[in-house]
């Protein structure tokens, strides 16, 4: 009896097994296709949102670029790239989502993009579809940009060292002090001198030329028709000569601050280069005045600069 039902047992284990062994393939294969199924819809989907996107530029203004939503899928600016000739910029999209048929803005940021009469934009989505257009800056609101009519001015100290003050009070100027009137150096002095001249420029033209020793030779020149609440952009190209190297800061008239500014010796290319940066200034800004510098307390410096760009922005060029 007993050596009758050991086989019954061991057949019933087996299917018990068998069945087990199906419905654990079952849940694993059915477990296995909805993951198919769920990432083959993810991949068809983004497919079909990148055959349906369609950008256009409507128009530019300022620093504003008017970017149309002509497809069927939802512009979202994480899949956004904006370049100027070529180079990637911070600009962003607001809203963050555009729908079809909607306009959304781009806020165009030039720093480190250099400033020339026509620039190409171009605006991609997900790396493939894209929108192009020429653009150009609005007018320059610095007079003698290039230097052809000889220097702003004459040459200041910003230093305002005992080796640059003949007698009388120094008194406060934009980026630091300087003489009231710009004096020669003190009789028995340290040989103090700063100079503003004209020299050989980017484009083989004039450009401005500052050099200074035991003092901090400054030039500047003043903005036209500032306006509140708007951004700017402030471009010029530089050489380094000798000694320290160059820098600028931006005098902000009404806050009485230099705002933007770089440390003294950060532009030092000896060959011709570019600078550029996009900002937003203060409430309290009544006015703009940059300011070019070169020289230091102990050894000669001298730098250039030229080509000198201050806009509210850009528009399409004809």
């Amino acid at each position: 009896m007993k050596k009758g039902i050991t086989p019954i047992i061991a057949i019933v284990l087996l299917l018990m097994m068998t069945v087990a062994a199906f419905g654990l393939t079952f849940v694993w294969v059915q477990s296995t296709q909805s993951d198919l199924q769920e990432n083959v819809g993810e991949d068809i989907s983004a497919i079909r949102e990148k055959m349906s996107t369609c950008i256009s530029i409507e128009s530019v203004s300022e620093h504003n670029v008017y970017l149309r939503n002509c497809g069927e899928g939802i512009l979202k600016s994480s899949l956004l790239s904006v370049y100027i000739d070529g180079i990637p910029t911070a600009s962003m999209l607001s809203p963050l989502t555009v729908d079809p048929e909607d306009v959304g803005t781009i806020t165009l940021n030039l720093t480190n993009v250099p400033i020339k009469n026509t620039m190409d934009l171009k605006i991609t989505s997900s790396g493939t579809v894209h929108a192009t257009a020429r653009i150009r800056p609005l007018k320059n609101l610095i007079d003698n940009p290039g230097f052809e009519e000889g220097v702003w001015g004459p040459a200041g100290d910003c230093n305002c060292g005992i080796c640059s003050c003949a007698g009388g009070s120094c008194s406060a100027i934009p980026g630091g002090s300087g003489c009231g009137i710009y004096a020669l150096p003190p009789q028995g002095g340290c040989d103090a001198f700063f100079t503003a001249f004209t020299a050989e420029g980017y484009s083989g033209s004039n450009s401005l030329n500052l050099t200074g020793q035991n003092a901090v030779a400054c030039n500047a020149k003043d903005m036209n028709d500032f306006e509140s609440g708007k951004t700017y952009t402030f471009s010029f190209k530089y050489k380094h000569i000798s000694g320290i190297g160059g820098n600028y800061c931006i005098w902000v008239g009404g806050c009485n601050t230099c705002n933007p500014a770089i440390p003294a010796g950060t532009l030092t290319s000896t060959e011709w280069s570019s600078y550029t940066i996009t900002f937003n200034p203060e409430v309290c800004t009544t006015q703009l005045s940059p300011f070019f510098y070169a020289g230091s307390s102990v050894q000669i410096s001298e730098n250039h600069y030229d080509d000198v760009y201050l806009i509210a922005g850009f528009e399409l060029a004809k």
